[in-house]
């Protein structure tokens, strides 16, 4: 593994454990219980997108910036939740209901996503396999006398 990849694992895993440890400090005793249920869902849904977009980065092969564009989803939908729990906070009504639609969405956003790149990764590597041109082997320069 060389010094990139470390690199990369390692701000992964401080990027996890903000996301695993900020939450102690917010007062969550203003959330009701099952306000605090959806913002923990929440935590742990977009904390499991997190390690999935960093694995997916590093396993994938493709020199094309999907996995680049997927990891920095995965890092912003890391707000999903903060944003989520002031909703769950206002007392806006239905804000539950949003919170569900929200997530939801998130998901499918990420699914989609993901399978829209790998799919376009694939068909390109098929055309760049049949477009590739043919190499012409070097050969010393003769000079005619």
């Amino acid at each position: 593994m060389n010094y990139l990849k470390i690199a990369f694992v390692a701000i992964v895993m401080i990027v996890l454990g903000l996301v695993i440890g900020l939450p102690f400090t917010f007062d969550l005793s203003l959330l009701a219980d099952s306000a605090l249920t959806y913002y923990i869902i929440s935590k742990v849904l977009f904390g499991v997108i997190l390690i999935i977009s960093a694995i997916y980065a590093l396993l994938h092969k493709h020199p094309s910036g999907t996995s680049t564009v997927i990891f920095v989803l995965g890092l912003l939908y890391q707000l999903i939740p903060l944003g989520l729990r002031y909703l769950l906070l206002s007392g806006f009504g239905g804000s539950k209901t949003w919170a569900i639609i929200i997530m939801a969405f998130a998901l499918i956003v990420y699914i989609g996503l993901i399978l829209g790149l790998s799919y376009q990764d694939k068909k390109g590597a098929k055309a760049e396999e049949t477009f590739k041109s043919k190499e012409i082997p070097v050969e010393d320069e003769k000079t005619i006398l």
